[in-house]
């Protein structure tokens, strides 16, 4: 495997230079984040940060002592020393996490656009979005601001996720206690799209609010609805067998008052799980088979839920006070977008996990970063025979 050429900065130097230093001081500048600084700047603390996910850092001691052993590549950073572990905590504190926030969706519009992951389903030219919320406990006696029963606290990451680009167009952090359909109604989706989600949005004002607003909707619904079915549509035949029903309804007794027009119902078998799925809509354009397909592309935010947590340091923290935890959410989801960044314009096709697994183990050294990326680890096969048991030679 040939080694790839060396730099005079290390892969997490090149790595952090995909973010725009200029854009993100226009950020600081706007909300005075360096206000009162002596010393360290929100620069700076979004370096501990990402340390923090990029290095798999644990606690603040971990981030403080890989610092001040990179004390010959800080400058590459535009760190000019490293820094305590109190002047960390004390940051992480008092700095406004909404540095961070606007700097992913800065970012976000950045290298978001350069993607192109996922396509539009067919037939389909509304953007997609998938709504679902992912639960993470926290300790009562640390966090006691985020009780969630009387035993133990949490935090919600309520996340809309775009089906093209496959990184969040917007995240709400709530406290364990927020219902998921209340925490919709403050989230604001793009007029003509389509939002995705599972039944615990099954709430009829948030799909009047959702109608009025442009935005078409595929949510699964509970069994126990109260309903009229008006028309009964005909199903395909010799395709598309498993969908069982399609018909137009009209919703009764208080819900017929929350939202005001007809709905479509559309029953689906699910082959591979061996269960039916029935979904509520108010696309009366596509076909059955294709709102039943919609419904099945949510599971991507689950896979997306998923890859976070595995791969980043989210499910603890490392400062226990609400503008802490905010500061690592953010720094985490831009990370994981720093990271998906890198595998779409990789060649290799790496799987994210072992991209993620062998970038901490190489952070430190001095090599090119895209030629890295393209390298492959896989071991060469060995010839026939060789190694083999029953041969010699």
């Amino acid at each position: 495997m040939k080694e790839p050429p060396r730099t005079t900065i290390t892969l997490l130097a090149q790595i952090v230079n995909l973010i725009d230093r200029h854009a993100f001081q226009e950020i600081v500048n706007e909300l005075d984040a360096d206000k009162y600084c002596k010393g360290y700047t929100a620069w700076d603390q979004l370096l501990w940060l990402l340390l923090c996910q990029l290095g798999d850092c644990h606690s603040i001691r971990d981030i403080s002592n890989i610092l001040a052993s990179m004390l010959g590549n800080l400058n590459h950073l535009g760190i000019s020393h490293p820094p305590s572990k109190s002047t960390i905590a004390y940051q992480n504190s008092k700095r406004d996490s909404e540095v961070f926030k606007r700097l992913y969706f800065k970012l976000r519009a950045h290298l978001g656009q350069q993607r192109g992951i996922r396509g539009a389903l067919p037939c389909l030219h509304r953007k997609i979005h998938i709504l679902d919320s992912s639960t993470i406990t926290l300790p009562l006696s640390a966090f006691p601001w985020a009780r969630y029963t009387s035993e133990k606290g949490a935090i919600k990451l309520h996340t809309l996720l775009s089906f093209e680009q496959q990184i969040p167009s917007t995240i709400r952090v709530s406290t364990g206690k927020m219902a998921d359909c209340k925490a919709a109604h403050k989230m604001k989706i793009p007029a003509k799209s389509i939002v995705v989600a599972d039944r615990g949005y099954e709430d009829f004002k948030l799909f009047e609010k959702w109608r009025k607003e442009g935005v078409k909707f595929v949510v699964r619904h509970k069994d126990d609805i109260d309903f009229e079915s008006l028309i009964e549509h005909d199903l395909p035949e010799g395709t598309d067998q498993h969908i069982l029903k399609d018909e137009t309804i009209a919703m009764r007794g208080c819900n017929s008052t929350e939202y005001k027009d007809i709905l479509r119902r559309v029953v689906a078998y699910n082959e591979e799980h061996g269960y039916t799925v029935q979904l509520l809509t108010n696309d009366f354009e596509q076909e059955a088979a294709q709102i039943a397909e919609l419904y099945r592309i949510r599971w991507d935010i689950e896979v997306f839920f998923k890859q976070v947590k595995q791969t980043l340091y989210i499910k603890s923290f490392i400062g226990t006070s609400p503008n802490a935890v905010l500061s690592q959410v953010w720094t985490s989801m831009i990370a994981i977008l720093l990271i998906k960044f890198l595998k779409l314009k990789a060649k290799v096709k790496w799987s994210l996990s072992n991209m993620v697994t062998l970038l901490r183990m190489s952070l430190l050294r001095h090599v090119d970063l895209w030629e890295w990326l393209n390298m492959s680890f896989r071991r060469p096969r060995e010839p026939d025979g060789i190694g083999k048991e029953g041969y010699l030679f």
